[in-house]
């Protein structure tokens, strides 16, 4: 190569052409060209999410793969009347696990088995609706007395949404059970209470240390049982909140600061849902905290929103357990699939959606919302403080002579805010 440059210099220098080295001719340019490349590549933002053809459930060969082990999905099955500015629908098939586990068995991407408690007055078609759907009802624990029920009452807009009975039932004293040797590789604990969810993971094999632990939680139990809510966020792998339960659960208005602040409580990864707006994944890498939005799929006529936060967190599990990866670039993926599968709940009460989502429909929409996720993608860098302590540490000012850093707002303490601070 050398030879061939000295060569072909000589001949420029013998026709009386310049003789300098063009850029590309010198030792090392293209080495130079291709970090000059890369770094614009960089300041343009994050690569495009990469979708290889199984892990893509718009390719055969997604839904050719074997038969994963199956997900196990914990928490509370529900009869719910909800009114809403179209009518009232009294005691509909309802509860966190029940969303969860129908949405992860949708279009047959898994068979999860479903673990949460029911009374006497739970009524079998319930029982044989979730066996059409796919759903292994092995966990269905039946027991003398009501079921836990809900009643709630929702807005015009069905975004405002109050909550005018619950009757606990058998969930008030349900211990969860699971079948002797069953060993899943994905957990979705659903929300119930932390010593419930804790109860759940202590009859996994290991005490769960062999599987990826998927948890959900709300505004109750992070005021009234945080100590026991950290113990299970100490052994969780990803944690799913709304933006509301996010703030609360982080102590910050702040809620880029509230996400770090609850990975720095032991899960690796945090999402924060925001109905409409779509989902944005927080992940620690090193001490820095990276982010990735991911937008939800455009309801035309939204029915009721119950359960949607479920079903995506059912589907979101379902297509971990389906393609048995965990890491970032797959659990965008997976928000992808969950954003078009939790969509079909949206569009009619109770499970009427998500049993009319065909294969074909989902495929549609997963390509559209990873069309839109291409489109939005939003990457940033932020600092995250240690693993699991019990209170951000403190940090020390800057010596005055210290020189400004370019790079400040990144750091944990001089983050810059995306809502005021409380």
């Amino acid at each position: 190569m050398r030879g061939s440059r000295a060569l072909a210099l000589a001949w420029l220098c013998l026709l009386r052409l310049p003789c300098a080295p063009p850029a590309w001719a010198a030792p090392g340019a293209t080495r130079a060209l291709r970090s000059e490349a890369g770094a614009r590549d960089r300041r343009s933002g994050p690569a495009r999410l990469r979708i290889p053809e199984r892990f893509d459930p718009r390719r055969e060969r997604f839904w050719q793969r074997p038969a994963p082990a199956a997900p196990l999905v914990v928490g509370s099955a529900a009869l719910d009347t909800i009114q809403t500015p179209t009518g009232t629908r009294y005691r509909l098939l309802g509860g966190s696990a029940i969303y969860a586990s129908a949405a992860a068995a949708t279009a047959s991407v898994s068979r999860p088995l479903l673990v949460a408690p029911v009374g006497t007055d739970f009524p079998d078609g319930h029982v044989e609706k979730l066996r059409t759907l796919g759903v292994d009802t092995r966990g269905l624990d039946r027991q003398p007395g009501p079921t836990f029920s809900w009643t709630g009452r929702y807005g015009a807009n069905l975004k405002d949404r109050e909550t005018v009975q619950t009757q606990l039932g058998v969930l008030e004293s349900f211990r969860p059970r699971l079948p002797p040797g069953f060993r899943p590789k994905f957990v979705f604990l659903a929300n119930m209470s932390p010593e419930q969810q804790s109860e759940a993971l202590a009859q996994l094999p290991r005490g769960g240390a062999g599987a990826h632990v998927l948890v959900d939680t709300m505004n109750m139990w992070i005021r009234s049982h945080r100590p026991a809510l950290e113990r299970v966020l100490h052994r969780a792998d990803l944690l799913l909140v709304n933006d509301e339960e996010a703030r609360l659960l982080g102590g910050t208005d702040d809620l880029a600061a509230a996400a770090r602040n609850v990975l720095a409580l032991g899960p690796q990864m945090v999402i924060v849902k925001q109905g409409g707006q779509g989902a944005t994944l927080h992940t620690r890498v090193g001490q820095k905290m990276r982010s990735f939005q991911v937008p939800a799929f455009p309801v035309r006529k939204v029915v009721d929103t119950t359960g949607a936060g479920d079903s995506y967190a059912g589907a979101l599990t379902a297509y971990l357990a389906h393609t048995d990866r965990f890491d970032v670039d797959n659990v965008r993926r997976g928000m992808i699939f969950a954003s078009a599968v939790a969509s079909s709940t949206v569009e009619d009460f109770s499970l009427d959606g998500l049993e009319r989502l065909t294969r074909e429909d989902l495929m549609k929409r997963f390509d559209q919302v990873a069309a839109e996720a291409d489109r939005t993608q939003v990457s940033s860098a932020r600092g995250v403080g240690p693993r699991r302590p019990r209170r951000p540490a403190a940090r020390h000012p800057r010596p005055a002579a210290a020189a400004p850093q370019p790079q400040t707002a990144a750091r944990p303490a001089q983050s810059q805010s995306l809502a005021p601070a409380r």
